[in-house]
């Protein structure tokens, strides 16, 4: 198994048998990256905590983690943690201009990296 990418090119290489198409084989490496970045495999999975802030209805992505479409969020309770329930961008608006008040988030969006949590929350998390 290849460790790094220099390792990577050498063992496609190799399985190719070509040397001579070094820069194609990176080129095309990178493109199978960004191709699968947002694809669920169990080696990517990764957790993060962020803390809220009360009267503050977003927090970011934690630092490293990338958010992927079938991500969990959850709001830790201190003796329990609840998943949040995810909504569509366009949900969460017009959740956000009715409800004005603030709470226990039990919703969530994602958008430019950040998590819009609903309603917003009254306290730390």
């Amino acid at each position: 198994m290849a460790n790094d990418l220099a390792a990577l090119k050498a063992k496609i290489a190799d399985d190719l048998e070509r040397s001579d198409m070094t820069s194609q084989i990176a080129a095309t490496i990178i493109d199978s990256i960004d191709f699968y970045a947002d694809k669920p495999f169990w080696f990517l999975e990764g957790e993060g905590t962020v803390d809220t802030v009360a009267g503050t209805a977003y927090v970011a992505v934690p630092t490293g983690l990338r958010y992927a479409p079938r991500c969990d969020v959850e709001i830790d309770l201190g003796s329990d943690n609840r998943q949040l329930k995810k909504l569509s961008w366009s949900e969460y608006r017009r959740r956000a201009r009715i409800v004005t008040t603030s709470g226990e988030p039990t919703h969530y969006a994602y958008r430019n990296g950040r998590f819009y949590l609903h309603p917003a929350p009254q306290d730390a998390y």
